[in-house]
């Protein structure tokens, strides 16, 4: 079984990450639903495959702005207000499930978007990404999911699902990339970095 199961996840890798495309939005998010992206300056874009029902929508995001010092710092209030404003971009797109590291500020930034869809959180380790990306092809196929990290296992995470080094790690006064990973119909893999400006 184990064998059948690992042959499974190495065919849907296979066929995901054949052709990965690299889509990068500059402009401000102002909301993500099943079938755009929209942008602060009135401009959109398609999803590629988002009208489809169960389609696969994978939003990955850094941590909000973290206070300095000690070893688990909670938000600062700027950190707390994009926190806010990342759960009003994304409750178009209705998001399912919601991934978070074991830190308050992962757990902060998830919060409000948690309230706003009446979920519960599932925390990962971020020292095992091959085992969250594994568990999101087996169990979250056709949902809309978020997960929270940081700013080496987020686009750690999101070279997983291109297969490729797509993404390098995030500078550590960056907190504005959204890396949006969508499926294809035909189960290949674009990736967008978007960008969640305050």
């Amino acid at each position: 079984m184990r064998s059948l199961y690992f042959f499974s996840l190495l065919f849907i890798f296979s066929s995901c990450t054949s052709y990965p495309v690299l889509k990068e939005y500059p402009e401000s998010l102002s909301s993500i639903s099943s079938k755009r992206i929209a942008f602060e300056n009135g401009s959109s874009a398609r999803l590629v495959d988002g009208a489809r029902d169960g389609a696969t929508v994978v939003v990955l995001v850094r941590h909000a702005e973290k206070a300095s010092g000690g070893n688990d710092p909670q938000l600062t209030e700027k950190g707390s207000q994009r926190a806010v404003k990342l759960a009003e971009v994304l409750d178009p797109l209705e998001i399912e499930k919601v991934y978070s590291s074991n830190y308050q500020r992962t757990l902060e930034t998830a919060e409000p978007l948690l309230k706003k869809r009446n979920l519960e959180v599932e925390i990962y380790n971020p020292r095992e990404l091959k085992v969250l990306w594994s568990k999101i092809l087996k169990e979250d196929q056709g949902k809309k999911v978020l997960v929270v990290g940081h700013s080496n296992s987020t686009p750690s995470l999101a070279n997983q699902f291109t297969g490729k080094e797509s993404f390098p790690q995030f500078d550590e006064s960056d907190y504005d990339n959204v890396i949006l990973i969508e499926f294809t119909k035909a189960n290949k893999v674009r990736a967008s970095r978007l960008s969640l400006k305050m």
